[in-house]
């Protein structure tokens, strides 16, 4: 696959992509945990501003745009661009967000992990954080950045299938004393991107993720659907 894939990984989040190349990377992005990762960041990004800016129109907007509408001429003659002369033309788009990410302190932080609070940013921030991933075949992702000095980990999960009826997840820290809840999570929870702050990670070797019971279980009842090793 040609590197230009993955400087599509942004546009693709902000629906620039013309259809031939939409489906070329959604090919791509299938195979590519990194390029799936970066887009779980750049969605909660899109989000995250689009929220922070919305605002409700004035009521006479509708009409204004109608009226310029009427006035338009609908129909123009469509020239083929090259690509090299398309991306050209996306580079100030692709610089612009890049510029937001930066500007929103983004920094060096990994990109998929950008619909944080405050206190998660610290977590990733801290000198000791360490990642761990686990993935599987069906697209579920798990990641874990745990801290030990700040006794807390952000979790970040990608592709959670949906929940049966009367069934919540319910995410464990294991260690050598056992599993300890580190709470339960209904369907609205696991909408993408999913991020949580725990804290009480301390002496913790993994973290599991099972499916118990409406209101969750003192201790797991299933087979984890995914538990990731703390490195």
């Amino acid at each position: 696959m040609s590197a230009e894939m993955h400087t599509m990984v942004g546009v693709y989040a902000l629906d620039a992509l013309d259809h031939r190349e939409q489906v070329g990377f959604e090919a791509h992005l299938s195979s590519c945990p990194s390029c799936s990762d970066e887009l779980i960041g750049f969605r909660a990004t899109v989000e995250r501003l689009g929220g922070a800016t919305a605002t409700t129109p004035p009521p006479h907007l509708r009409d204004a745009v109608l009226q310029l509408v009427a006035h338009t001429p609908q129909e123009r003659r469509v020239i083929p661009m090259h690509r090299s002369e398309r991306w050209r033309q996306r580079m100030p788009l692709l610089v612009a967000a890049a510029s937001v990410l930066i500007a929103a302190g983004v920094g060096a932080l990994y990109i998929g992990e950008l619909s944080r609070s405050s206190q998660e940013d610290d977590v990733i921030a801290a000198t000791d954080a360490s990642t761990s991933v686990e993935r599987l075949d069906s697209g579920t992702q798990v990641k874990v950045i745990a801290s030990e000095s700040m006794d807390s980990a952000v979790v970040v999960m990608n592709r959670v299938p949906a929940l049966e009826a009367n069934t919540n997840y319910q995410m464990w820290a294991i260690g050598p004393e056992g599993a300890k809840s580190l709470g339960v999570m209904t369907a609205d929870d696991i909408a993408e991107p999913t991020t949580r702050l725990v804290k009480g990670i301390d002496g913790v070797q993994s973290v599991a993720l099972t499916v118990e019971p409406e209101g969750g279980s003192t201790q797991p009842t299933t087979k984890p659907l995914v538990k990731v090793q703390l490195t």
